[in-house]
């Protein structure tokens, strides 16, 4: 059974990840960026991002909840985050 992320933990992930973002990168970006192939984000800065999101929101992050062939965006990551159990 999958878990879907309840409106007010994900406006709350998204909001957390668009401040991340806006600290990170200067380049104009919104919640539909390819983040990782814009050159936004890479491989430690996601993993940053990820944690930094968990300690501030209560949820985790559920890898299989997002697919990164589609493209990261901030809309998707912030799908991937659960409320910790």
């Amino acid at each position: 059974m999958t878990t879907t992320i309840q409106k007010p933990y994900r406006d709350n992930v998204l909001a957390l990840l668009t401040v991340f973002m806006q600290r990170a990168s200067a380049a104009p970006f919104d919640d539909a960026t390819p983040l990782l192939e814009a050159g936004l984000l890479d491989s430690q800065a996601l993993l940053d991002l990820i944690l930094e999101v968990e300690n501030a929101s209560g949820c985790v992050f559920d890898p299989e909840r997002v697919d990164f062939a589609d493209g990261l965006t901030l809309h998707r990551l912030a799908s991937a985050f659960v409320p910790a159990q």
